[in-house]
């Protein structure tokens, strides 16, 4: 499997830089010798590293063979170098540098060895593979193994030094116990002896008996400090295990906030954990678990031995207690408060509920490192409670949360035997009796409430007991299937714009942090990135934004650094709309997911355009020439989690009234719910137009997809077509046609008209009007309408206006039926029969309003009725104006 896999990378490299540089990267990060791995290739590729993969003696001794054979192989060619003609003393001083590195690294530690070159060249194989199939999921699988495989392995090494260290004081410890015990007899022996001389000595003075007490004393004295000595070089090392013990567990507890926080931000799409991570991690804490066991350990038998023996003026006791007490009260209660984390929550963390009960949902804990702990012969027990964000109580006692949980019982941690990792599962788990919390005057929206899960369980470790708990990830709980899109929205921010806490966010950032995380979800979902001109237009929808052609054009450099609110973004309803921005972008997105995601992946859809680029874009365009945008106006009105946005076509056509090239948006027959039954290649396939030069005469509206203009329709859209043609059920579709109207001559021939590109087929529809002649005379604001007017009944605009057959384009509405609500999804409210003014805002943003007769026939009211009526109006400012001064306006005879 890596036969000439180090030739073949070495000639991507020469032909890929970015190979060549994650090959860098690589060995510049790691302990293997990149001159080692180019200069024993060969040998490296033959081994069988895949199953040296268990910490048994065999593969321990097959590992320890392998690392002495490479040394061998090391020193042989150094032997040939040397003799060699033409002597090349660098290259020899090269290898044996790269050979210092090897030993220094891995002498000794044989599985963390094996364990290197194994990642080395499955990373290769990767950046091989990755390259061959050219996928942009196998480079990103590359980059995201590498950099947690590079410091695991980096921990691992430590971990092997600690474990190293742990058993070389746990010999010297035994050591000391045993010399001490030999000083202890040797001591009564000689301290007998010396009572002896010293009675002999009170009866008669004799220079030797003198000498022989002096030699004893000496000796005794030299013991007893060689002991002494003995008992603050064990003290030593103990207090050096213990800090190199802090120095790996932090290090782990760097990767298990690593994993908590890419568990937490996977729902934004900006990172996730890495599939395996989390059992490298429960692999990492059980050999930290065990090594902190084995250092109460190694602490408390030193004690022991310290309190066979005291000294005075001695504090090695005092250090090692203080050492123990670190370790256990400080180490170990940290490590176990970061140790047990919730492996599986609910998706999405959006739960419904329903009559105040939740549907079923299931959730699963990982006790990392248990078995370590020593934890397999006594499973801890485990608890769980539902809380308010704001009430999570601060102890580690179990407490009831708000509400029931059925199957919510005491649970207790399993054991893999196979895997040794220590788990508990909530199965089939349902709330009940849901009761929020009274929210008072400032009652906030049922999507901005969050909720979470806290688990209580404790353990004993080295006969002591620890209590522990861990709070779930924030969820949300909705009475409607409607509120998931605003509860994800929510669930977003907070999780892309908050630190180590979860339910702590910042409310304002700026728009590049906010533009980082709407590309990353289109991504990851749709398969296509985002542009830096859907982000300047996605930001000038945000901030509500106009370009004026009195001022520059605005740039993303003007927005990247402006602060903008979660409010603004998720919640507040864009100008004219009864939807947020959030709500407008997921429908978007929804709409590329379920209906025109592989044309959206071809760039056959532009998406994330204004319609004056649009225009600007287009201007010199042939006929025929259009992109696809996604409407600014309009989204599916459902109450379904997953509702869409609409299509736009932006076409370059001749204008039959005036003889020019003009810009007509069509978006009728481009719902959600129609791409999904016929298709959009052959919705837009059908879509003719009468010549401007033969009316009798029809042709294809649409020519050339922007920027293309030399190949035709039916040469970039013909394979979608394609497969469309054919239904699930045998049945082939027939071609069917679309008649485009582009004049008002059509509205007043049966009402099926387009002036700015509305859709009619060869049967019925609606038609639309394009309001375009300028007029004067400015009104009333609409925000400062009397509110104590009483309102009228809410209709659809659509429904109201009246197409006037005039030679300016106006439209009359009877004051009885002034509508409360503009359903051009806005929440306006008027209710006045009286002059009022629709502002810029609610013109900028509602552009593709469609006016709609409501009156049989559409015929010209008489003279008589006119004062009856309403006329909607474009003032000079570009304002649409609805006025009562029906004479004003109209040239009546």
């Amino acid at each position: 499997m890596n036969k000439d896999l180090w030739q073949t990378l070495n000639g991507l490299c020469k032909t890929n830089r970015c190979v060549q540089d994650r090959v860098n990267e690589l060995y510049g990060r790691i302990s293997f010798p990149y001159k080692i791995r180019s200069k024993f290739a060969d040998w490296i590729e033959e081994q069988d590293w895949e199953s040296l993969d268990a910490d048994d003696d065999f593969s321990k001794k097959r590992a320890e063979n392998l690392y002495k054979e490479l040394v061998m192989k090391i020193d042989s060619t150094e032997d040939v170098l040397q003799k060699e003609q033409g002597y090349d003393l660098e290259k020899t001083l090269d290898l044996g540098r790269a050979k210092d590195s090897l030993k220094k690294a891995f002498d000794g530690n044989y599985l963390t060895f094996v364990e290197v070159i194994r990642r080395c060249l499955g990373e290769e194989r990767l950046l091989v593979q990755s390259c061959e199939e050219d996928s942009n999921e196998l480079k990103r699988k590359v980059r995201c193994d590498a950099a947690i495989d590079v410091e695991t392995i980096q921990i691992q090494q430590k971990l092997a030094e600690l474990h190293d260290n742990i058993a070389l004081i746990g010999h010297k410890i035994q050591d000391v116990q045993k010399n001490q015990e030999k000083f202890q007899l040797e001591y009564m022996e000689k301290e007998e002896k010396i009572k002896q001389l010293e009675k002999e000595l009170m009866k008669h003075k004799h220079p030797e008996i003198e000498g022989m007490l002096a030699t004893i004393t000496r000796e005794l004295g030299r013991s007893s400090q060689e002991n002494f000595s003995n008992r603050k070089d064990m003290t030593n090392s103990l207090v050096l295990a213990t800090s190199s013990l802090n120095e790996v567990l932090q290090l782990i507890w760097k990767e298990i906030d690593k994993w908590n926080f890419e568990q937490k931000q996977e729902i934004t799409a900006l990172t996730k954990p890495v599939d395996g991570s989390l059992d490298k991690l429960d692999k990492l804490c059980n050999e930290i678990g065990d090594a902190l066991i084995k250092m109460v350990q190694h602490l408390e038998n030193a004690l022991l031995v310290f309190q066979a023996i005291r000294y005075s003026n001695d504090t090695c006791e005092d250090d090692l207690q203080n050492t123990r007490t670190g370790v256990i009260e400080q180490l170990l209660t940290e490590h176990l408060k970061r140790v047990l984390v919730v492996e599986r929550s609910i998706p999405d963390r959006v739960l419904k509920v329903s009559s105040g009960k939740s549907l079923g949902f299931s959730m699963s804990l990982r006790l990392l490192g248990g078995s370590g702990l020593g934890l397999s012969f006594a499973p801890p027990k485990v608890m769980m409670s539902l809380f308010h964000e704001k009430s999570i109580p601060p102890g580690y006692e179990h407490t009831a949360g708000f509400c029931n949980i059925l199957n919510g019982q005491e649970r207790t941690f399993t054991v893999n035997r196979g895997t040794n990792s220590f788990t508990a599962h909530f199965h089939s788990v349902q709330l009940k009796n849901v009761k929020r919390p009274d929210r008072g005057k400032n009652e906030e929206l049922v999507t901005e409430y969050k909720y979470a899960f806290v688990f209580y369980t404790s353990v004993t470790v080295c006969s002591q007991k620890f209590p522990m708990k861990v709070i779930s990830l924030p969820i949300i709980l909705t009475s409607q299937t409607s509120q998931e899109i605003m509860a994800k929205g929510t669930l977003i921010w907070h999780a892309a714009f908050s630190d180590n806490n979860s339910f702590e966010y910042k409310e304002t950032v700026p728009w590049c942090d906010v533009a980082r995380v709407l590309t990353a979800l289109f991504q990851q979902n749709t398969g296509r990135a985002l542009t830096q001109g859907h982000l300047l237009y996605l930001a000038k929808m945000a901030f509500r934004h106009k370009d004026s052609r009195r001022l520059p054009e605005a740039t993303i450099g003007d927005f990247d650094k402006k602060p903008i609110s979660e409010k603004q973004v998720i919640r507040d309803r864009l100008s004219g709309r009864d939807f947020s921005f959030w709500k407008w972008f997921y429908a978007c997105m929804n709409l590329v997911i379920y209906h025109v995601k592989k044309e959206w992946q071809d760039e056959r859809i532009y998406g994330f355009i204004s319609k004056e680029d649009a225009k600007r874009k287009l201007k010199d365009a042939p006929c025929g020439t259009f992109l696809l945008r996604f409407s600014e106006s309009n989204i599916e009105n459902s109450q379904k989690s997953d509702i869409c946005g609409f299509l736009t076509v932006a076409v370059m056509e001749m204008d039959p009234e005036s003889g020019q090239k003009k810009l007509f948006h069509v978006k009728d027959y481009l719902s959600p719910k129609e791409i999904h039954e016929k298709g959009l290649a052959p919705i837009l396939d059908a879509m003719e137009v009468v010549e401007y030069a033969d009316n009798s005469k029809k042709k294809r509206l649409l020519q050339f997809l922007y920027p293309d203009k030399t190949t035709r329709f039916e040469d970039i859209f013909g394979t979608y077509i394609k497969q469309k043609e054919s239904s699930d059920d045998g049945y082939r579709r027939g071609k069917y046609s679309i008649e485009i109207f582009l004049t008002d001559e059509q509205v007043r021939k049966g009402r099926q008209d387009s002036i700015d590109g509305s859709v009619c087929d060869t049967g019925s529809c609606p038609p639309s009007v394009q309001m375009t002649t300028p007029m004067s005379s400015p009104l009333y604001d609409i925000n400062e309408w009397p509110q104590e007017c009483a309102p009228g009944p809410s209709y659809d605009m659509q429904q109201l206006l009246l197409t006037m057959p005039m030679e300016r384009q106006v439209a009359a509405i009877r004051p009885s039926f002034v509508p409360t609500q503009v359903s051009m999804q806005t929440s306006m409210q008027y209710g006045n029969p009286h002059d009022f003014q629709l502002t810029n805002d609610f013109l900028a943003s509602n552009t593709e309003i469609d006016l709609n007769p409501f009156m049989p026939g559409g015929q010209i009211l008489d003279d008589s009725r006119l004062e009856e009526l309403l006329i909607l109006r474009m003032d000079s400012d570009g304002d649409l104006v609805i006025s009562s001064d029906v004479h004003e306006h109209l040239d009546f005879p």
